[in-house]
């Protein structure tokens, strides 16, 4: 009889425990600030650096003799911000910054390629604003806009937004250089729209925004932007050329003198233009031009899914299995000799299978979760030993 209280005790301290517990153990999840500012590849050799915006720089420390890994050094306004990390092929990796409690991602980087002759490696690194450190000095404009149609949105260096065509949940938006459209993309809400220019066979962005909202009244009608950063364009950037309003849902580019397009289009493997998750998918790529490829790659939210040697102009596809229900991004990069390289991305929608969860439950367990089971578990226990004990009394 007593023993027992020293269960009770027991049971008490384990459950404040786990009460305690509860509120650490759920992982934070980092953020992207939906801004990106740079999307380029940079080769490097031992030592040497690519110098990004904000401050930051990447040092490429030592690659491993297998060809697989390298370290990298993360350096910021010169000081050690993130010190010798391994760098696997074709998985992407993200170093994140705090600011205001929340981590957010600032750059993705991925291992393209080493060479273990000449000792260098191929580093494809996208960067997003970091909200802790200050955009003057390379943003010519920094701002949040609206666009109604029939009206342009002027911006700096000749470039203007126009909606081109307005939908309920959608709209097209064109961009122009000197009144000469440039590029056309239609959007949904919350998309992100980026546009980029070669120089030096580097990709260079100019002008980058989130769609916030759309909005289509009986008498106005707008498409609100935000976080709208414009670079200012590279001094020997190549030259591009106009294209046509197609209104399709394929982001298509045209550099005139490289005179290699990319497009690609997606859909569901049975024919329809939904996609659901754990549902295979049909990715097809057109890679055209006059002159043969050196290599082509699509990558999925930035990790190498398939990578060809040589491959001919036309169209081309693969199959993607299981994608988990949420936004991916879906990029095709192909090179042409000393014409350079050209890529071109699409953002895909997967939706949530509701009629596969509704035969197949699944249980969604997160840390939290579990705690909280544990404890009510533990309370049930308790609560049958106290009961036991007031009945042998």
């Amino acid at each position: 009889m007593k023993k027992e209280p020293c269960i009770e005790i027991i049971l008490v301290l384990l459950f404040l425990l786990l009460f305690v517990s509860s509120f650490f153990v759920a992982p934070s999840l980092a953020l992207e600030t939906r801004s990106m500012i740079l999307t380029g590849e940079g080769v490097l050799g031992i030592g040497e650096s690519y110098e990004l915006y904000q401050g930051y720089s990447i040092k490429m420390i030592e690659p491993a003799s297998s060809g697989s890994k390298v370290i990298i050094r993360i350096t910021l306004d010169g000081k050690t911000v993130d010190e010798d990390s391994f760098i696997s092929k074709g998985v992407v990796y993200n170093f994140t910054r705090e600011y205001e409690e929340e981590d957010f991602i600032v750059l993705a980087i991925t291992l393209l390629d080493v060479d273990t002759d000449d000792l260098t490696a191929t580093l494809k690194v996208i960067q997003y604003i970091d909200p802790s450190r200050p955009t003057t000095g390379f943003l010519i404009i920094d701002q949040d806009e609206k666009i109604e149609p029939g009206t342009h949105l002027y911006l700096k260096q000749g470039y203007s937004l126009n909606i081109e065509n307005f939908g309920t949940n959608s709209t097209t938006l064109g961009l122009y250089k000197d009144n000469i459209m440039v590029t056309e993309r239609k959007m949904d809400g919350d998309d992100l729209f980026d546009y980029s220019l070669t120089s030096n066979g580097k990709d260079h962005t100019i002008i980058t925004f989130n769609i916030k909202s759309i909005f289509k009244g009986s008498t106005r009608s707008a498409v609100f932007i935000e976080h709208l950063y414009q670079f200012e364009e590279p001094i020997n950037a190549d030259p591009v050329e106009s294209v046509t309003s197609t209104e399709n849902n394929s982001n298509n580019s045209n550099y005139g003198n490289s005179n290699i397009t990319v497009s690609v289009q997606v859909s569901s493997n049975d024919g329809g233009d939904t996609i659901y998750e754990n549902k295979s998918i049909n990715v097809t790529y057109h890679l055209s031009g006059s002159d043969s490829f050196d290599s082509a790659s699509v990558t999925l939210d930035g990790n190498i899914i398939e990578e060809l040697t040589a491959p001919q102009p036309g169209m081309h596809s693969i199959i993607l299995e299981s994608l988990s229900a949420g936004s991916h991004i879906i990029e095709v990069s192909a090179i042409s000799g000393d014409k350079g390289r050209i890529s071109n991305e699409t953002k895909i929608n997967v939706r949530k299978n509701f009629a596969e969860n509704l035969l197949i439950p699944r249980a969604n367990l997160t840390s939290a979760s579990i705690v909280f089971a544990a404890t009510t578990l533990l309370l049930i226990i308790w609560a049958a030993i106290r009961r036991r004990r007031q009945d042998d009394w």
